[in-house]
């Protein structure tokens, strides 16, 4: 009995020495951290962008250059319409290239009638100059003729006007030949005035026939009609004003085709000519087509006018055989790999802090306690990066602050009351 009793005894106290010992070593451990056991694995970055498919070589189609002026779209085809070398592709509005011809052609008219009005009028005043001078002469050989000189015979008076009629006359001749003159330059003048008008008038009436001739688009071969969109990302309708060589559309030439695709800003870091990518038209149904990144825009710039958001262009060359299904102007899907490393240290974000200005981690050592430690940091993804310097394989890190840690420990105790043997 008195065994039992020891036996009993003894065995609560060791349950309470195990307790005490636990609550004491769990105080010497201190709140719980969660962490992450650094390892060497492979890291990959992928981006999405989307696009079109375009054509490596098209020819486009264009307002004609030679309309001089905007013009108003009457009809135009459809999108990926297949035409024939001297189809029809687009009509834009005659009217006011009519009317512009009409006013030529009757200004032209008026400084024709003007010209000849002036030349008439200038005919007609030059017989009159020459009437006027041939009386003069007569007059003038007249008094000439039948001056009186002789002062025995006649009065000083009567010599006085035969002679200011032998002037007169002279100058009556000399005025109407000055007269001829000045009214011949100055009919002249009026006559090369007219026919600057006239001349202008030509042009205009040339002009407004060759907008009349440029009011239709043919195709200059045969293809697939790919329109194009303006800044405002709309394609070509009727209604629609444009300007001479503003592009319409493109018609594709055999010989390949690329991709033009835009990636957010945001996911752009990293991004360089010559890496992979696997591009997945729409409609397509089989394997991605492998291609790789031949070109990227140096700046980033809105896709659609109304909306801020920022895109990298980017063209991918296509590698190896496209399938025969793809066509200019469908659109794509592609995932474009920016990064692909071997044998890397990757840390989840989380477990990066920064600390006076630089990246640190609380890496865990041997008795359980955190240090913070400086780290390199290489290329990221979302929720990963890669840790260059400061950590090394098997390394354990904490995911979270652990004085984060310890003080959402002490207040959920607090919260809990007081702890065993404690006061009450």
């Amino acid at each position: 009995m008195k065994r039992a009793k020891a036996t009993a005894l003894t065995a609560i106290a060791a349950a309470l020495l195990a307790l005490v010992l636990g609550a004491a070593l769990l105080a010497l451990r201190g709140p719980e951290v969660p962490v992450l056991k650094v390892s060497s694995q492979p890291f990959q970055v992928r981006v999405r962008a989307d696009g079109v498919l375009k054509a490596i070589d098209s020819t486009p189609v264009s307002t004609p250059i030679s309309a001089g002026a905007s013009m108003t779209i009457a009809w135009i085809v459809d999108d990926g319409t297949f035409v024939r070398k001297g189809d029809l592709i687009a009509r834009f509005d005659p009217t006011d290239f009519e009317k512009g011809l009409r006013d030529g052609q009757a200004d032209e008219a008026m400084a024709k009638d003007k010209i000849a009005k002036a030349k008439a009028q200038s005919q007609s005043v030059n017989v009159g100059l020459d009437l006027d001078a041939s009386m003069a002469k007569r007059d003038m050989a007249h008094a000439k003729a039948f001056q009186t000189k002789d002062e025995h015979i006649f009065s000083r008076f009567e010599i006085a006007t035969s002679l200011m009629d032998t002037e007169l006359a002279q100058s009556r001749a000399d005025y109407a030949q000055e007269m001829k003159k000045a009214k011949g330059t100055l009919a002249r003048t009026e006559i090369d005035l007219y026919a600057i008008e006239a001349q202008k008038a030509d042009r205009d009436v040339k002009r407004a026939e060759a907008s009349y001739n440029a009011c239709e688009v043919r195709a200059p071969h045969d293809g697939v009609v790919i329109l194009q969109r303006d800044w405002r990302q709309e394609l070509p309708r009727p209604g629609k004003v444009v300007w001479p060589g503003q592009k319409l559309a493109e018609i594709p030439k055999p010989g390949g085709l690329q991709a033009e695709v835009y990636v957010l800003e945001a996911d752009a870091g990293g991004l360089a000519v010559g890496q992979r990518a696997e591009a997945e038209p729409f409609g397509y149904y089989g394997a991605p087509v492998a291609a790789v990144v031949s070109m990227v825009d140096t700046l980033a710039r809105p896709r659609f006018p109304s909306v801020p958001v920022q895109y990298f262009g980017a063209t991918l060359k296509f590698v190896g055989k496209v399938p025969d299904s793809l066509v200019p102007g469908q659109r794509i899907q592609a995932v474009i790999l920016i990064a692909d490393l071997k044998d890397v240290l990757v840390v989840p974000r989380q477990a990066v802090f920064q600390r006076d200005g630089h990246a640190v981690v609380y890496k865990k050592g041997i008795m359980g306690s955190f240090k913070p430690v400086p780290v390199t940091l290489g290329q990221g993804a979302p929720g990963r990066v890669v840790v260059k310097e400061g950590l090394e394989a098997s390394d354990v890190v904490a995911l979270v602050d652990p004085a984060t840690a310890k003080a959402a420990d002490a207040e959920a105790s607090n919260r809990a009351g007081p702890s065993v043997g404690g006061a009450p």
